[in-house]
């Protein structure tokens, strides 16, 4: 090769591997994180009950769900029975297969 090619040569495989490294290095960069952020506490109480069915409120949002004979009631993690279910009351639902039929009651 002559000179002027070989210098060439040369200054386009350094000019490669700077480039090549680089974005090595700038993909290693220090990681990214999310600032953690403490979520809003939030309580899901009873609005209305009745023997078949539950309505819940959570902020601004209420959803109400039938009651059959299967739904399992639970009070302070005892076995209990919709009757002793009172508004205001915190609770948590577990739907069954059909989202608007509670599988599960379990209230505090």
């Amino acid at each position: 090769m002559k000179a002027p090619v070989r210098t060439l040569v040369m200054i386009l495989v350094t000019a490669t591997l700077a480039i090549a490294t680089s974005g090595v290095a700038v993909a290693k960069g220090a990681p990214k994180t999310k600032p953690k952020s403490t979520p809003a506490e939030h309580h899901t109480t009873i609005g209305a009950v009745s023997a078949t069915s539950i309505t819940i409120k959570e902020a601004t949002q209420s959803k109400t769900f039938t009651i059959t004979k299967f739904t399992e009631v639970t009070l302070n993690a005892q076995p209990s029975k919709v009757e002793n279910l009172k508004p205001g009351m915190r609770v948590s639902i577990t739907a069954s297969g059909d989202p608007s039929v509670a599988a599960r009651i379990a209230a505090q």
